[in-house]
């Protein structure tokens, strides 16, 4: 496989009149051949175009190559136009040397409401090098046609789908192709591009927030008076995770196979709410690749104040209060209303009985600093890449390849009693919620904003405790004995031997930060982390259907290489309880949400009111499909990978002492 070329930081200050020798330069790059340097020779152009004369042929081609990237480049539609060559080119990709949708296998791709340059160059000559009169004619997928004059026009497409861009010349060289009003075509395929956040400009990134901030202070209804039918509120979208992620029979969005698509498909969503407020708008993408390689993760730029506020307050409530997001209100009611709430009424899960009434955010999880983590790295991708299977895959991207930033994000604290652990401190709150689930342990359905905390806690009942044969009892029967194998012998070092201490605190369930929980997307860092995912996902898929790796595509989920409480396969029917000493019926099977012909609950991303099954959704975010309504900046520019000489893409090498354990540490899955 070829090795990816490496970005060219520096901008490109390409002015109108410039633009014909770039598209030139673009050109020949970009068709796979060797320059043909006969064909250079109007060098007041290159001049122009930034290319400099050069003496030598070596030295020329090595000025095109470091000058002229960011250019997409494709022929006229017509076979008789061999010669003629359509190029184009935006700021954003200028700039980064970068065309949109690199590595994609789609054809000609062009980035919607940006401003992007168009010229034509025929028999290696740019249109405005010639002095040429031009008439560009732009179709939409509507059938609506505007026109443009100018060898180099501005264009800004505001639809996705396929256009057609027709260009006449009008010359009084009757020796070039483009003339007498011979009219060339090509096709044009446009889409919504996603970023990295820290590629975005300024302005650009503001208006994300901005908007953003709006989908958490305006109502749903309100919003959609003002906004039109695709705006929801993040109170809407928050309750929208709670009833798939909260419900006490099982949880329907995570570990196992509908993850991914329920994480894709609800941030598309989410997109198009905010582009029901700015049409201009996508989700960028946190690359934490990148601040990996941070000796602090929580001092990245993600967590500055007029980003995402701090990543950890220290303050004893654990609530962000700078920036922005400060103080952003947990509320008490959805729209629609739902049934899952925590004591308090605050869309929260119901084992979270914190009644703090904002975002909360910490990074020691039950005592342990990051819960024992760090940022996933190059490595695990690429270890993750070697994957043969999607079902593996699925494992991968609900744990270790994102699900570990939820709980150093998110934090847990509050167990009782003042429980402080090492290893395995993640699997606490794992552990309450399996209990919570079979029934061991009971949540207060109401508590009075006035009733203090420590009297609003979750419990294992004396009754309960009574017919299973105490703490001991429970541990075994409920399967927590099975999950718990590898960091039972640490938590009993850190409570002097007593298994029912232990207990006390798994069922207390204590505090966990949004992120931790199925109110997740409370957080505003919610929204770009699952993009790194997607993004991974549709490089793979494109490799393999370019037969350059191998991907089993079988709906499924790997639960082999799992072992921990939330990956349990337990389904648990509550449909029979009436009251406390009542306990569910709890069996081996599959949640409802994750089998391949199970119904998202939502839709319409095309406006047609359709809906989706897992693996419908699983084809149509293809990275093949023209349809889907957006790409990534790049598939293959892994920006951090790249400067450590890591190609994700490769064989996993590194068999040194400790790797393949890291890379498949069996409890660090994201849990709901």
């Amino acid at each position: 496989m070829a090795e990816p070329r490496r970005a060219s930081r520096a901008p490109l200050a390409l002015g109108a009149a410039a633009l014909g020798a770039a598209a030139l330069c673009g050109a020949y790059l970009r068709s796979g051949a060797p320059a043909p340097r006969t064909s250079l020779t109007n060098m007041a152009a290159l001049a122009a175009g930034g290319c400099q004369h050069a003496e030598d042929a070596s030295a020329l081609e090595a000025q095109l190559t470091s000058s002229c990237r960011g250019w997409h480049v494709a022929k006229a539609n017509d076979e008789d136009s061999s010669d003629v060559t359509f190029a184009w080119s935006n700021e954003y990709e200028r700039e980064a040397g970068r065309p949109v949708a690199e590595g994609y296998p789609l054809k000609n791709v062009i980035e919607i409401h940006r401003p992007t340059v168009f010229e034509a160059v025929v028999g290696g000559v740019a249109g405005s090098a010639t002095g040429d009169a031009y008439e560009w004619v732009l179709t939409n997928p509507d059938g609506e046609a505007t026109t443009h004059a100018g060898a180099a026009p501005e264009l800004t497409l505001t639809k996705t789908g396929r256009h057609t861009l027709e260009v006449r010349a009008t010359s009084a060289d009757p020796a070039r192709r483009l003339q007498n009003g011979k009219a060339f075509k090509i096709d044009l395929l446009s889409k919504f591009t996603r970023r990295s956040i820290y590629d975005l400009k300024q302005r650009d990134r503001e208006q994300f927030l901005s908007a953003m901030r709006i989908m958490y202070s305006t109502e749903g209804e309100l919003g959609r008076k003002q906004f039109g039918k695709k705006y929801l509120s993040m109170e809407e979208l928050v309750a929208t995770h709670l009833e798939g992620a909260a419900d006490k029979a099982c949880d329907h969005w995570h570990d196992d196979a509908g993850f991914v698509v329920h994480h894709i498909a609800f941030t598309l969503l989410m997109e198009q709410s905010l582009q029901a407020i700015d049409e201009t708008i996508t989700v960028p993408y946190w690359d934490y690749t990148l601040d990996e390689l941070l000796d602090d993760w929580t001092q990245a730029q993600m967590f500055q104040e007029d980003w995402f506020g701090q990543a950890s307050p220290e303050t004893e409530s654990h609530v962000v209060s700078n920036g922005p997001w400060a103080f952003t209100p947990v509320k008490k009611k959805a729209e629609p209303s739902t049934s899952v709430h925590n004591p308090y009424g605050l869309l929260r899960s119901p084992w979270n009985t914190n009644p703090t009434p904002y975002v909360t955010r910490y990074r020691y999880t039950v005592g342990m600093k990051d819960a024992g983590y760090t940022l996933p790295s190059c490595k695990h991708f690429r270890h993750a890449y070697n994957s043969m299977t999607i079902a593996l895959i699925n494992n991968y991207l609900n744990g270790i390849l994102h699900g570990q930033i939820h709980i150093m994000l998110g934090g847990h604290w509050n167990v009782y009693p003042n429980a402080t652990l090492g290893m395995g401190a993640q699997e606490f709150l794992l552990s309450s919620k399996f209990l919570w689930r079979q029934g061991y342990v009971r949540c207060p359905a109401y508590c009075s904003l006035d009733t203090p905390d420590a009297d609003c806690t979750c419990e294992c009942p004396a009754s309960i405790l009574e017919e299973y044969g105490g703490y001991a009892g429970v541990y075994e029967t409920s399967g927590l004995d099975v999950f718990n194998s590898m960091f039972i012998d640490d938590w009993l070092g850190t409570a002097n031997g007593d298994l029912e201490k232990v207990m006390k605190a798994i069922c207390s369930v204590g505090h966990p930060g949004e992120m931790f929980t199925s109110a997740a997307p409370y957080d505003p860092t919610f929204w770009p982390l699952h993009g790194l995912a997607d993004r991974f996902v549709a490089l793979k898929r494109k490799e393999y259907y370019a037969m350059d790796t191998y991907l089993d595509e079988t709906w499924g989920y790997d639960h082999a290489v799992s072992n921990v409480a939330s990956d349990t396969k337990v389904v648990c029917d509550w449909s029979n309880v009436q009251s406390d000493l009542d306990m569910p019926v709890c069996s081996k099977g599959t949640c409802p949400g994750h089998r391949e012909d199970d119904l998202l609950p939502f839709g319409n991303f095309l406006g047609n009111n359709e809906t989706y099954t897992n693996y419908e959704f699983y084809e149509f975010m293809s990275p093949s499909n023209d349809d889907y309504p957006y790409v990534y900046d790049s598939l293959i520019h892994w920006p951090a990978c790249d400067d450590a000489g890591e190609d994700i893409t490769g064989a996993s090498s590194d068999n040194s002492a400790g790797y393949d354990d890291e890379i498949n540490m069996q409890d660090d899955d994201e849990r709901r």
